[in-house]
């Protein structure tokens, strides 16, 4: 696992969006998935066989900042154990983010970020379709899909 294994799923994810410029993205640049920024990053020095993956949820909205940071709180509690990831705050742009780690050793595919960062942002765009409210929506949906 190194960083040829790093720019072989961005090449498979560029192929799978119609996207040309895989360069722009191994550079640091970012998908937009549903409206959503996703960013995708790999640093050997801090894991050598995964890529981190980061999806801007958006802005918190300042009359139910409370409730979600408790839902962000609460799935952190359930998946950062696991491995699955977690939620954060950009502290600059006060943007929640979702971050997981991604493994490039071959057992999961370009397809399965995709599908992963899609169903995440599907459930979050349309909670009535989901049965559940608005953040109570993101703690569910970040719970089922991390990888």
């Amino acid at each position: 696992m190194d960083y040829a294994d790093y720019t072989k799923l961005l090449n498979d994810i560029c192929g799978l969006v119609g996207v040309d410029d895989v360069a722009r993205l191994i550079d640091g640049g970012q998908l937009d998935i549903s409206g959503h920024a996703v960013s995708i990053r790999y640093d050997a020095s801090i894991d050598p066989f995964r890529a981190l993956v980061h999806v801007d949820l958006g802005e918190v909205p300042k009359d139910d900042r409370e409730t979600v940071y408790r839902y962000a709180l609460e799935v952190n509690f359930h998946s950062a154990p696991a491995g699955n990831g977690a939620l954060s705050l950009d502290p600059q742009a006060e943007r929640l983010q979702y971050s997981f780690s991604f493994p490039l050793d071959g057992s999961h595919t370009a397809n399965d970020l995709l599908d992963t960062v899609t169903e995440l942002l599907d459930g979050l765009n349309d909670p009535e379709a989901a049965g559940v409210a608005g953040t109570e929506n993101v703690a569910r949906d970040v719970r089922r899909l991390a990888v």
